[in-house]
């Protein structure tokens, strides 16, 4: 039997630690991590690894990364004890996180998508020109 595999990046945010997000591939919520640390001036970050062995039907959880700024002991985790959840239905490679709460506050800054919305533009815009040029040519 398989072991499966589960990646959770959690947030310490007002005392407690809240799930960020969701993977299954290590390298991906490794790079993610670690760019939510870097945009995150406040919060400590850390990624925890469930693997549940379906053969045994055991399960168990560990810290995989840590941000620099977890050093307080209220925001150390605590031990997590071995414990015995569902497999994961369906395992996907091209995983998105799923975001709950507020995007970092860097994101809200990005002005991508005045650019990607200004690029289509001038797109459309330049298409409808050339458009309206080959048709009165034909006339």
């Amino acid at each position: 039997m398989a072991k499966n595999v589960a990646f959770e990046i959690q947030v310490y945010k007002a005392g407690n630690w809240r799930i960020d997000s969701v993977f299954d591939d290590r390298a991906l919520v490794l790079f993610e991590a670690k760019r939510l640390e870097s945009y995150s001036s406040k919060n400590s970050i850390r990624v925890i690894e469930e693997t549940h062995d379906e053969a045994t039907g055991q399960s168990s959880v560990k810290v995989i990364f840590r941000s620099a700024r977890v050093a307080t002991q209220e925001q150390r985790p605590a031990p997590a004890p071995a414990r015995k959840k569902s497999p994961p239905t369906r395992a996907k490679k091209d995983v998105q996180p799923r975001r709950r709460g507020q995007k970092p506050a860097a994101s809200e800054d990005s002005h991508m998508g005045q650019v990607i919305g200004f690029a289509l533009t001038v797109a459309i815009a330049g298409g409808l020109i050339f458009f309206l040029k080959s048709f009165a040519d034909q006339l």
